[in-house]
């Protein structure tokens, strides 16, 4: 047995001067995504409630023309008539 006093120190492992960057996890790009969209889908909604009150919904933003009701059946929140989602989709 050795003597406590004589013992060497343990060698501690050299601290790294940097860090590693934090992984980004994938999951919270998703989430992220999630909520931008959960975001956009109310503020639409809050929109057509908006034009609910003030008498303008169901007609086109555009012109003015009724929007087709298999439109808005589909998309309750739909701001444009059919032919101004055509001109729309076209311009992107």
């Amino acid at each position: 047995m050795s003597d406590p006093e004589t013992r060497p120190e343990p060698i501690a492992a050299p601290r790294s001067e940097t860090r590693p960057e934090p992984r980004e996890d994938p999951t919270d790009e998703v989430a992220r995504r999630v909520a931008e969209e959960a975001e956009q889908r109310l503020g639409d909604i809050e929109h057509a409630l908006a034009r609910l009150d003030d008498g303008s919904y169901g007609h086109c933003e555009v012109c003015g023309r009724p929007i087709e009701p298999e439109h808005l059946a589909e998309r309750p929140s739909a701001r444009r008539c059919a032919l101004h989602v055509s001109a729309k989709n076209a311009e992107n």
